[in-house]
């Protein structure tokens, strides 16, 4: 069974939704739309990096469905460096939430579930248990992001000597 690709209105509209849900959660998390304080279970600023990774994630995928789309040959180093910004931003953010819930002030509660078909069991968790498991991801994902960052940075220094290599 073969994949159709989506057209470029449907990721158009795939991307800005996502892009609207974002801000949407943004605005709700500077009380540009009130919400009393009571109704979050983390900081306002958590929720804002929550948002935000919805946003950046909508603008990834109508970068990268107008880069399919595109029959030029040449050098895209613009859309290769927002592409690689978003990605960064996005694997950063991920972390951030990460490690609030892991190594943050405050209590956490945590839940767990167990589903098979038909039933769905729900329990909680212990806050320890809670945070070790979220600190393990929280420490991938920082080396993910450093990763990330550094290759970027080291990708665009040998442009930059290639550049200056093909302009003497």
């Amino acid at each position: 069974m073969s994949e159709k690709p989506l057209s470029r209105r449907s990721v158009l509209i795939t991307g800005s939704l996502s892009v609207g849900m974002g801000l949407f959660v943004i605005a709700i998390s500077l009380n540009l739309i009130p919400v009393e304080d009571q109704s979050f279970n983390a900081p306002r600023w958590v929720g804002g990096v929550a948002g935000l990774i919805f946003v950046l994630g909508g603008v990834l995928v109508i970068i990268h469905q107008r880069e399919q789309q595109r029959t030029l040959t040449g050098p895209r180093i613009a859309s290769e460096v927002a592409q690689f910004l978003v990605a960064g931003l996005l694997i950063t953010l991920f972390a951030l939430i990460g490690n609030w819930i892991a190594f943050g002030p405050g209590d956490r509660q945590f839940s767990s579930a167990v589903s098979v078909p038909f039933i769905t069991i729900f329990q909680s968790a212990n806050e320890i248990t809670g945070r070790v498991c979220f600190g393990m991801f929280a420490i991938l994902l920082d080396g993910l992001a450093l990763w990330v960052w550094a290759s970027g940075l080291w990708r665009a220094i040998g442009f930059l000597q290639h550049s200056r290599e093909i302009n003497r």
